[in-house]
């Protein structure tokens, strides 16, 4: 048996997915501090900040991005999508009940003891200027311009960022940017 000790979230509007991933938890990994919520409202009004890992459907993180991004190294992804690519950790739900323990004992032990891929560097002031320009829409050149930069020191700025941050499209950049303070809703 998989010991885990921390305060668990559970978050689904479906009560039957809820109580079945309770019931693993709490008899595969000794877990007792499990809670089921039925609304993000009701996690929020429990107090979300006290609890340390956060099981969520697709539905939920993407009503919720903007939350659960911050804690994504604390979030996982419930989907019977194959192949579900994202910045969490995912649980596949259309296996059998031996695989889900499999799944989740490597989910937690990932979460126990991160690698050095699991754990977000900070970016550079640099790093930051180039993002912010990224993001209102220039163009490589004309961020090396800015910045009095060489072109490939932006290149090179962009391959760390993205690396760090494991987010490619701009679009998802934009919304790291938003979420993070680096720029405002108007820029």
């Amino acid at each position: 048996m998989f010991v885990l000790r921390k305060k668990i979230a559970i978050l689904s509007s479906c009560s039957i997915f809820s109580r079945g991933l309770q019931h693993i938890l709490d008899e595969f990994f000794n877990q007792a501090d499990t809670y089921t919520f039925h609304s993000i409202e009701e996690l929020m009004n429990h107090g979300a900040d006290n609890y340390e890992l956060f099981f969520l459907s697709t539905e939920n993180l993407v009503s919720q991005y903007e939350y659960f991004l911050p804690r994504k190294n604390r979030t996982i992804i419930c989907t019977d999508a194959q192949n579900y690519k994202a910045p969490f950790h995912v649980l596949q739900l259309n296996c059998t009940l031996s695989d889900t323990i499999d799944n989740l004992q490597s989910i937690f032990s990932k979460i126990e003891k991160p690698n050095k891929n699991n754990l977000r560097e900070e970016l550079s002031t640099r790093e930051k200027d180039v993002l912010r320009l990224i993001v209102k829409g220039l163009i490589n050149k004309d961020i090396a311009d800015k910045l009095c930069i060489s072109l490939n020191t932006v290149l090179t700025h962009r391959k760390n960022i993205t690396s760090k941050l494991g987010i490619k499209s701009v679009s998802g950049l934009t919304f790291y940017a938003m979420m993070n303070g680096l720029i405002s809703e108007n820029e």
